[in-house]
């Protein structure tokens, strides 16, 4: 059977065998992205739509094709990802208010090093958001590991998720999600993170739960 051809803001996607090759121009080299089986009683727009909340977050920043993650104002929390972050382990929380900044950072430990740690920042200066239009406003998230982090744009936060009972914490920026193993941290630090997060929400700039 021919594979499915079809185009999504000028990335040609290849439809076969359950995946979905991803060819960005005539520069860009082929890549993989897992997709559903378009099913055969969806309509070819609503194959194109569920194709493309498939791919995955960096693959649409490198490519340039609109994707959920990246619009302006994100329709992340009312969009069904295939996505699903790894679970990340971390070390240890430090929590900061110096009557500037807050400032949450997470010690993630490196999957083939756990002496290893890649931090994972959450960061607000409401003293100089004035300064700021209101859609730039609030706390800007961080990760060394992330390939775009050098960029020079502020990724804002959208939710934070605490499980007490599994000791997962879920993070939702306005591009990416993070899923945090904190079975290791204090219970303190715990304490101190939930305290620096609800100063950084006075505004209700995101959604906090079970914090």
């Amino acid at each position: 059977m021919p594979p499915k051809r079809f185009e999504i803001r000028g990335a040609v996607r290849l439809h076969f065998a359950g995946l979905t090759v991803l060819r960005a121009g005539s520069a860009g080299a082929p890549r993989l992205a897992q997709a559903p089986e378009p099913d055969d009683d969806l309509g070819e727009a609503k194959a194109k739509a569920k194709a493309k909340e498939c791919l995955l977050p960096t693959e649409a920043l490198r490519n340039k094709v609109d994707h959920p993650y990246f619009s302006k104002t994100s329709r992340l929390s009312r969009q069904r990802s295939c996505y699903i972050p790894p679970m990340e382990t971390v070390a240890f929380i430090t929590a900061e208010n110096d009557g500037t900044d807050l400032i949450v950072s997470f010690a993630v430990q490196e999957p083939d090093d756990p002496l290893d740690f890649a931090t994972l920042v959450l960061m607000r200066t409401p003293k100089y958001e004035q300064l700021l239009d209101l859609d730039e406003r609030g706390v800007s998230v961080s990760f060394e590991r992330d390939p775009d982090n050098d960029v020079d744009f502020r990724t804002l936060l959208e939710e934070v998720r605490y499980s007490e009972r599994d000791r997962v914490l879920e993070i939702k920026s306005a591009r990416r999600r993070y899923r945090l193993d904190v079975r290791k941290v204090e219970p303190e630090e715990i304490v101190e993170m939930g305290k620096v997060l609800r100063k950084m929400n006075f505004d209700g700039r995101f959604r906090l739960t079970g914090i």
